[in-house]
């Protein structure tokens, strides 16, 4: 906010800013990233598809119904247990939504 007032902000969990730099290394970022996440416990599968994401259903406190995520499905046959997916597909996104 303190950058740009008029962005919003409240659907937004992290971000990169460099104020003396007007590019970035997509490669470089997208490693550290990774790198990032295999620290935090997380995982990175590269060149497998996503074949399918299990999700349980379930009632929240104020009884709306909801869906959590269990896994997700790989082409290779592999389950993937998670309760937490980043659709990172680019231009590819809605075909795993």
């Amino acid at each position: 906010k303190k950058v740009h007032p008029l962005l919003r902000v409240d659907d937004i969990y992290g971000g990169v800013y460099s104020p003396g730099d007007g590019t970035i290394d997509p490669t470089s970022i997208c490693n550290a990233y990774a790198k990032a996440a295999k620290k935090y416990g997380g995982g990175v599968y590269e060149n497998v598809a996503v074949s399918g994401i299990e999700v349980e259903d379930y009632k929240t406190l104020g009884g709306a119904n909801a869906r959590r995520i269990q896994a997700v499905l790989t082409s290779c046959g592999q389950r993937i247990q998670t309760p937490t997916v980043v659709n990172a597909c680019g231009a590819w996104a809605n075909e795993i939504a």
